[in-house]
């Protein structure tokens, strides 16, 4: 059985001033075009053969230039519109949370408009009556505002123009509050916002071209064991050179190096390099297809069952009979999104990846969707609990999960997350002395196995393999 995965590593380069020279050139012809680009797919009806040639006409462009920068602003667009296709989601369930909270308010406060009216309410009933009232206007504020969003976004749709601020909005806007965001003039905030618009030059790869790429060609050299990276020169900046490369020497990465030495010596996959400013400081990033061997966990061996909680992973191994062999609470310490949770949960997981590994086992978790759930938060509203599903990261734990696993070549399996908690605690915390969480996780492993369990029911063998 193989598998693919698509891997993006990144190191620091530091280009010498010819080559910093053309790269700052070019970043910025690239971004205009690529603007240029980006309003001629949504707006014109030319097939990417045409279009590739209007560019090459007016831009003084190779071909493999011009397919990259079409390729480049059809894969934004499409990633747009699903973005577009969420949002739009989310809005339709907050307009639906909402209208369901104002309606049951409204009831509320009619029942209590005759007695106010009538001064039959104490002076308590009466504050609470127009609180009531407020949190009432209020919701539908609210929900006039969600409704505008979701009209522009259906207008959007229809023009299928989507509209699009290079840089971001708060950058753009900072041109109105100079003073308060450290620029002294207007054209100290251009460059800077330039910059921040204008950051990287693409490079996309083909299985057909030397090296996977023709415009930018990433080799391997066994005798300074470091990687070699020719850049072709754009035709408008040449400038009548004879050679047609930039090249630079002694580059390394940390992460997945072997397995990208290997997709170069096989020569049979496209490799995608970026050329990135951030500020003063420069990187290469590279984006390879990766081919993994075959799984090398089997499930006859038994599973590892992993309960994901808010601080803390529960993990239970079973045999193959389903028994409870091992149990394991695994702390997470830092919470919510930042830099520190994201270290920890990736040592940890892999902790975990390699320890399935060792016992030829393939893990076990639940299929978990939060995106409707947080969709009907409201502010205001159940704070305690808004805080505990929003710095739930659970889609940062899986993508961690699913790395993991792929680079160990270790089967993971997901099953339907529906009442392993009730089956545990009813069914196993009291018979084994496990905690609800430990019971969980139990329980998890033994689905992922193919056993079925019923609180206060026996345990039947679904499947035997």
């Amino acid at each position: 059985m193989l598998a693919n995965k698509l891997f993006t590593i990144e190191t620091r380069i530091t280009p010498n001033d010819e080559i910093l020279d053309y790269f700052k050139a070019d970043i910025e012809k690239q971004s205009r075009l690529f603007r240029t680009v980006w309003k001629l797919v949504q707006t014109s009806n030319l097939k990417q053969s045409k279009l590739n040639t209007y560019l090459q006409n007016r831009s003084t462009i190779d071909k493999r230039t011009a397919n990259t920068l079409i390729q480049s602003a059809k894969g934004r667009l499409k990633a747009l519109k699903a973005l577009k296709d969420v949002e739009r989601a989310d809005l339709l369930n907050k307009i639906a949370s909402l209208e369901a909270q104002s309606a049951a308010l409204k009831i509320i406060a009619q029942s209590q408009k005759e007695d106010a009216v009538n001064n039959r309410l104490s002076e308590a009933q009466l504050v609470t009556y127009r609180h009531n009232k407020h949190r009432l206007w209020q919701k539908g504020q609210s929900l006039n505002r969600l409704k505008q969003r979701l009209g522009k976004l259906d207008k959007a749709a229809e023009k299928q123009v989507l509209p699009l601020c290079w840089g971001g909005k708060k950058n753009f806007k900072a041109q109105h509050h100079l003073e308060e965001n450290g620029f002294k003039a207007h054209e100290a905030w251009l460059n800077w916002h330039r910059k921040k618009r204008d950051g990287q030059i693409n490079y996309i790869g083909s299985i057909g071209e030397p090296h996977g790429n023709q415009n930018s060609q990433l080799s391997y050299d066994k005798k300074t064991d470091s990687f070699r990276l020719k850049v072709r020169k754009d035709l408008e900046l040449m400038d009548g050179a004879t050679d047609k490369f930039f090249t630079m020497d002694k580059l390394d990465f940390k992460y997945q190096r072997d397995k990208l030495i290997q997709v170069i010596q096989n020569n049979n996959a496209p490799i995608t390099t970026r050329i990135l400013r951030r500020g003063r400081k420069w990187h290469l990033q590279v984006v390879f297809t990766w081919t993994a061997e075959g799984i090398k966990t089997n499930i006859l061996y038994g599973a590892v069952g992993l309960d994901y909680n808010d601080g803390f992973i529960e993990m239970s191994e079973t045999d193959y009979y389903g028994n409870l062999v091992y149990q394991e609470h695994i702390p997470l310490i830092h919470h919510g999104t930042g830099s520190k949770a994201k270290s920890e949960i990736q040592q940890k997981v892999c902790a975990i990846a390699k320890q399935a590994c060792v016992k030829e086992k393939p893990i076990v978790v639940e299929d978990l969707n939060f995106k409707k759930a947080k969709a009907k938060t409201l502010s205001g509203s159940n704070k305690q609990y808004n805080k505990m599903l929003h710095t739930f990261d659970y889609s940062r734990y899986k993508s961690v999960l699913e790395n993991a696993t792929f680079r160990n070549n270790i089967g993971l399996i997901y099953v339907n997350p529906a009442y392993t908690t009730r089956i545990g605690v009813s069914k196993y915390k009291a018979q084994k002395k496990l905690n609800q969480h430990q019971a969980a996780s139990y329980v998890i492993a033994r689905k992922g196995q193919g056993y079925i369990d019923r609180a206060g029911k026996s345990s039947k063998r679904k499947i035997e393999s």
